[in-house]
């Protein structure tokens, strides 16, 4: 950092860094929204506040950090033959080596089959997925003759479903878990 750069520090004077999470802005930084005259900012807004510490040189990466998740331990009564299943079905890689028989399922998320503590009960995985993904998936699904359905309550029905606009069905990986893909996210936006 610039010997001659601001910084922003919490209402404590620490050094405000990234991907730390503010709970009230600091006076000084609040004031910057006040301070802004003519600039089109509305000075109480997050967003004003922040183009306002942008517009004043102070430097700041972040005051939010996106939680994401990074991976999650899937149960199976064999780690190697649930992953290659989870990895034919979904058209991924498997990710050679390591404590758990591993697929990474995008850039953000990896899925660790584990068969050191067999499923006790079926667990619920759902995917967002292109058109173009989802009409893959079902196609290998239906190839392999694994039962689908639309509902978690009836997942070998041999049915899909449509939801807010999109598609979606469910089937069971060989442990019993439940997996689901859709074209339209359940959350967010």
């Amino acid at each position: 950092m610039d010997a001659g750069a601001s910084r922003a520090v919490d209402t404590n004077g620490s050094p405000v860094t990234p991907g730390r999470r503010l709970r009230r802005l600091p006076p000084s930084i609040r004031r910057l929204g006040d301070g802004v005259k003519g600039s089109g900012l509305a000075g109480g807004s997050r967003r004003a506040l922040t183009q306002a510490v942008a517009w004043r040189g102070v430097i700041c990466h972040s005051l939010t950090m996106a939680i994401r998740l990074d991976h999650t331990i899937v149960p199976s009564r064999d780690r190697e033959a649930a992953a290659e299943f989870f990895a034919q079905i979904f058209g991924l890689d498997r990710t050679p080596g390591g404590y758990f028989a591993q697929v990474q399922v995008n850039e953000s998320l990896t899925l660790d089959f584990d068969d050191r503590n067999p499923p006790r009960q079926s667990l619920h995985y759902a995917f967002h997925v292109s058109d173009t993904e989802f009409d893959e998936i079902w196609s290998r699904v239906k190839a392999r003759g694994v039962a689908f359905g639309s509902g978690p309550h009836d997942p070998a029905n041999g049915l899909t479903y449509t939801r807010r606009g999109g598609r979606g069905v469910y089937f069971a990986d060989p442990d019993g878990h439940l997996l689901e893909i859709m074209t339209v996210p359940e959350t967010g936006s």
